[in-house]
């Protein structure tokens, strides 16, 4: 799990856009009301993002299915020269 993957910002977004277009369906029609209710929203989706986010990315992103296994992890480093890590996966036999 790592805090900068991609599934928390999908995350993010789609907290902002489900909690923003909440809180206008509920709040009066004023500009300033959704003003004020919007930055709320935003806000509220930026705090629960990151433990959302790290439940999405073992359940969804980063769940192995039942036929796969891990045949080898190689310690390798990337164009940059930072150390990163290739996990090869193979279907089990049945």
């Amino acid at each position: 799990m790592h805090p900068r993957c991609g599934t928390n910002l999908s995350v993010l977004m789609l907290l902002t856009a489900g909690m923003g277009f909440g809180i206008t369906m509920l709040l009066p029609k004023g500009p300033m009301e959704q003003l004020l209710g919007f930055g709320i929203a935003a806000t509220a989706a930026a705090l629960l993002t990151p433990d959302l986010g790290v439940v999405a990315q073992r359940y969804v992103t980063t769940a192995i299915p039942f036929n796969l296994e891990i045949a080898q992890i190689s310690a390798i480093q990337d164009f940059w020269g930072r150390p990163t890590h290739f996990v090869e996966v193979r279907w089990q036999e049945s």
